[in-house]
């Protein structure tokens, strides 16, 4: 019996090990990112949404951790007058593309997004 315990302990501890190298530290990581990134935000500051939408800050509560943004009129018709089934799946590609362009340049959140504002602004767009 003490033999069996002491032959699975390697295995619980790599286990454990396995979870904490790529589970437990990267969504620390991750959480710790996005708290520094609200801190920095006040109201009137131009942002760029998940979804690729850019707007502005218009109420930033501290407490309730609750942005209130406006945008773009166009941009928000479009998206009030998509299915539910269509805003899912909109949601889902550009969550899904942010994710894979944070894996794939291996930055933050806010490097990733001055670099595409920053691609945005060189070929003509600009933040209004």
């Amino acid at each position: 019996m003490a033999a069996v315990a002491l032959a699975l302990r390697p295995q619980l501890l790599g286990m454990f090990l396995f979870a904490w190298i790529f589970l437990i530290r990267p969504a620390r990581r991750q959480e710790q990112e996005r708290q520094q990134m609200v801190a920095g935000m006040q109201k009137g500051d131009k942002i760029l949404t998940s979804s690729g939408i850019y707007a502005t800050i218009v109420t930033f509560s501290d407490k309730e951790d609750e942005i209130t943004i406006r945008v773009d009129a166009a941009a928000a018709q479009s998206y009030r007058a998509a299915s539910e089934q269509e805003r899912r799946k909109l949601d889902l590609l550009l969550s899904l593309r942010l994710q894979d362009a944070l894996c794939h340049q291996g930055g933050t959140l806010e490097q990733l997004m001055r670099d595409i504002s920053r691609k945005a602004q060189e070929r003509g767009l600009t933040p209004e």
